[in-house]
């Protein structure tokens, strides 16, 4: 394994979500090592069926993602892996836990009170969501430079470089050609 990987432990919470810890443990000095970019502890997000049963979608999800690495959750389908990203990423309110991303706090059941805090965690992470939910008359790099362009200001020039960066780093770049 390349040096900059970190062993990832996986365990199966409750409700078959995935929970990935990051192991604290570092060969650098812990002066050195900077705050992870998104880090989620004990999150939680339920939903009520009718008045008397609770769905708990996401069950007590920790993960910590350092700055410039990948990290994927995985599970079995209506594990709750899009409802935990939405919660992380500010979309969607969670019950328990809280989650820190680039500098900003989500605390339960933000809302319009924490509007500040939404505004920042929106500024520096984005996400595209699965099947329906891209513009189906736009290409990918059109579809990744949209927020960019609406969100942050940028130019479309200066977006669709942003953009074919994005599609370069996943794996994705002849979507942008």
């Amino acid at each position: 394994r390349p040096a900059h990987h970190s062993p990832v432990e996986r365990t199966a919470t409750p409700s078959n979500v995935t929970t990935c810890q990051i192991p604290r443990s570092s060969p650098e000095p812990l002066r050195r090592r900077a705050a992870p970019l998104l880090e989620a502890r004990g999150v939680s997000k339920r939903y009520h069926a009718g008045t008397d049963r609770e769905i708990r979608a996401v069950d007590d999800v920790s993960l910590a993602v350092p700055r410039g690495s990948f990290a994927a959750l995985v599970g079995p389908s209506g594990g709750g892996k899009s409802t935990a990203l939405r919660c992380m990423t500010g979309l969607e309110t969670f019950h328990g836990g809280t989650i820190d991303i680039a500098g900003a706090t989500l605390h339960p059941g933000s809302g319009s009170k924490h509007q500040a805090e939404l505004r920042r965690v929106r500024q520096v992470s984005g996400m595209v969501f699965q099947q329906w939910h891209l513009f189906p008359h736009k290409s990918a790099l059109e579809n990744v430079s949209l927020a960019q362009e609406k969100v942050l200001g940028r130019s479309d020039q200066e977006a669709g470089a942003k953009a074919q960066a994005l599609l370069t780093r996943v794996g994705l770049a002849e979507l942008g050609e």
